[in-house]
C-alpha cells in the first residue's frame, strides 16, 4: 500500500503565498511613499506656503506678495527652449512653413524669402499651393494633403518670383491640438 501526501505541496504553497505577500507589501509601500514625495514636492510645499502666508497676512502687511517656488525657473526655462527652437528653425537652410488646415502660410523661416524672392508678408496667410506648387501638381497634392495630412520625401516643383523653375523635396508632419488638427508643418529641401 502507498499513500501520497500533500503536505509539502500545501507547505511549499503556504511559503510561496507569504513570499508573494511580503514582496507585493513591500512593492506597494514603496510606490505609495514615492506617490507622497511627489504629492508632497508639487502640492503640498506650495500649500503650507500660502497656510504660512495667510497666517502673516493683516492689514499692515498687504504689500508683502506670496511667491511660490520653481514658477519664475520653469518659465525661464521655457523661454530659453522657445528661443533655441526659434534659432534652430530661423537659421535653417531649408523652408520650414507652419500653415492652417486650409494651407494658408501661418508662419515661414527666412529660408523661404532667400529661395522664393517674396517678402516675408507676401507669403503670410497667403496659400501654400499657390506658391509653393506647379499648376499642375496643386489639385492632385491638395487632395493627398486633404486626405492623408502628412506626406513625406515628395518632389514638388515650384516657380520662383522671377519664374524660375525649383524642384524641393517636401515633407509635411501634422500638429494637433486634441483631436483637431492646428497646423500642417512643411519641411522643403532644395534639391
Amino acid at each position: 500500500f502507498v499513500a501520497a501526501s500533500l503536505d509539502q505541496v500545501y507547505q511549499r504553497l503556504i511559503e510561496k503565498s507569504v513570499l508573494i505577500l511580503v514582496s507585493q507589501t513591500i512593492k506597494t509601500l514603496v510606490v505609495s511613499f514615492c506617490i507622497l514625495v511627489i504629492i508632497y514636492y508639487l502640492v503640498i510645499r506650495h500649500i503650507n506656503r500660502i497656510v504660512t502666508y495667510a497666517q502673516k497676512l493683516s492689514l499692515d502687511r498687504l504689500a508683502v506678495e506670496l511667491t511660490l517656488e520653481g514658477r519664475h525657473q520653469a518659465s525661464e526655462q521655457l523661454q530659453q527652449e522657445r528661443d533655441f527652437s526659434a534659432t534652430l528653425i530661423n537659421s535653417a537652410n531649408m523652408v520650414i512653413c507652419c500653415m492652417e488646415p486650409d494651407l494658408n502660410i501661418a508662419s515661414i523661416n527666412p529660408a523661404a524669402i532667400l529661395l522664393t524672392g517674396y517678402h516675408h508678408q507676401e507669403l503670410l496667410q497667403h496659400n501654400w499651393l499657390d506658391l509653393f506648387v506647379s499648376k499642375e501638381q496643386r489639385d492632385e497634392l491638395a487632395a493627398t494633403l486633404a486626405d492623408q495630412g502628412a506626406l513625406e520625401d515628395r518632389e514638388i516643383t515650384m516657380h520662383d518670383q522671377q519664374g524660375n523653375e525649383l524642384v524641393l523635396q517636401w515633407t509635411f508632419a501634422p500638429f494637433y491640438e486634441g483631436p483637431n488638427l492646428k497646423y500642417l508643418i512643411g519641411f522643403g529641401y532644395d534639391i
